[in-house]
């Protein structure tokens, strides 16, 4: 065991997944407040990464009129996104539900079975959850990529740490995977 890596070391090995990108079957995509998500998908887009993006995410707030998943395909619009290439989800308000509510839908528009590479697009602190939560309902032999992405709070591998706010924000992040995993909705294998 390795007693010189810092606690921050730790957290960071822990939560922060680096970005990998190749081609995948599917970019899926955590709607969040953070709009300018959609400019980073853009260009996967232009990349042609896939040619289906799943935005899923309605919001904590239900008050809402437009599901987040609806902002950031009008978003990706403006941007030059095709809207056949979207599958929406409009009602999650968790990541849970985000793949509890999307997989209906991936399996119309595409079958689950012909999934193999998905790559995620969330917020940087966010990755490990993302994936343990993936393992819960994809094959052992589906990859999974990950896109992440800054919000206003830039929270990253190499500044959490810092300020108050992300530092509160990245720890609440492990008590969320601790419960979780508790409850069985996270996968540790």
């Amino acid at each position: 065991m390795d007693t010189n890596l810092s606690t921050i070391e730790a957290i960071s090995q822990l939560l922060f997944i680096p970005q990998y990108v190749e081609k995948v079957d599917l970019i899926f995509v955590f709607g969040n407040d953070w709009l300018q998500t959609m400019d980073e998908v853009k260009l996967l887009y232009d990349q042609k990464i896939s040619k289906y993006i799943l935005v899923s995410g309605h919001s904590a707030n239900k008050d809402r009129s437009q599901s987040e998943a609806e902002r950031f395909m009008t978003k990706g619009i403006e941007l030059g996104i095709p809207q056949e290439t979207f599958i929406l989800e409009h009602n999650a308000t968790n990541t849970l539900e985000n793949f509890e509510l999307s997989l209906p839908l991936i399996d119309q528009k595409i079958g689950v079975q012909n999934i193999k590479k998905i790559l995620f697009v969330c917020k940087t602190f966010h990755t490990r959850r993302v994936l343990m939560t993936a393992r819960n309902y994809f094959t052992r032999d589906t990859d999974f990529y990950f896109f992440p992405v800054k919000d206003e709070r830039n929270i990253q591998v190499n500044n959490w740490w810092e300020d108050e706010i992300s530092r509160e924000r990245v720890l609440a992040e492990i008590r969320r995977i601790g419960e979780y995993s508790l409850k069985g909705d996270l996968s540790i294998f």
